[in-house]
């Protein structure tokens, strides 16, 4: 007697929230962690980057010139940028066969990312005193825009992969 099952999960959820943070003490408080904030000015998700992309790419997820040195503390709040979102399905095909009467095997074939999309981070390039990041860096100094603010430089899961195996049952 033969047997085919098939199983799946899908993992879908819609954009991640990040915070513009500066990559600077622009308040002097002589903390370790950045986590000061630009001033809002104007809508992110409107117009082209600096560098030319447009907006909503891997190479420019919002457009940083809609934000601005602060006087001390900026009006930016947290989480107001949307990073990427997220699709993942995982797939597998199983065959059972009965060999004798207490002897079977099973043959798996899995397939994680079947459709092999990329899930990108949000953008993240601050690097405080301490070595962490909590956000995209906009500003490094004060009006000094960072060049790479707004860039999406990794994934967040692993491309298509396959995976067989099988099992003897006795």
């Amino acid at each position: 007697m033969e047997d085919g099952r098939f199983s799946g999960i899908g993992s879908f959820h819609s954009n991640v929230p990040f915070t513009p943070v500066l990559g600077f003490d622009n308040a002097d408080v002589q903390s370790i962690v950045t986590s000061q904030r630009p001033d809002l000015i104007g809508n992110p998700y409107m117009g082209s980057c600096p560098n030319g992309s447009p907006v909503g790419t891997v190479t420019c997820r919002f457009n940083p010139s809609a934000l601005s040195p602060p006087g001390t503390f900026g009006n930016a709040g947290r989480n107001i940028l949307k990073g990427p979102g997220f699709t993942n399905l995982d797939y597998a095909v199983i065959k059972d066969m009965k060999l004798t009467g207490t002897m079977s095997l099973e043959f798996r074939t899995e397939v994680f990312n079947i459709f092999n999309h990329p899930n990108f981070a949000v953008p993240t390039n601050t690097v405080g005193p301490s070595g962490a990041g909590n956000g995209d860096a906009i500003f490094l100094g004060p009006g000094l825009l960072a060049g790479n603010a707004g860039q999406i430089f990794s994934t967040v899961s692993s491309s298509r992969q396959l995976q067989f195996g099988s099992r003897l049952s006795f």
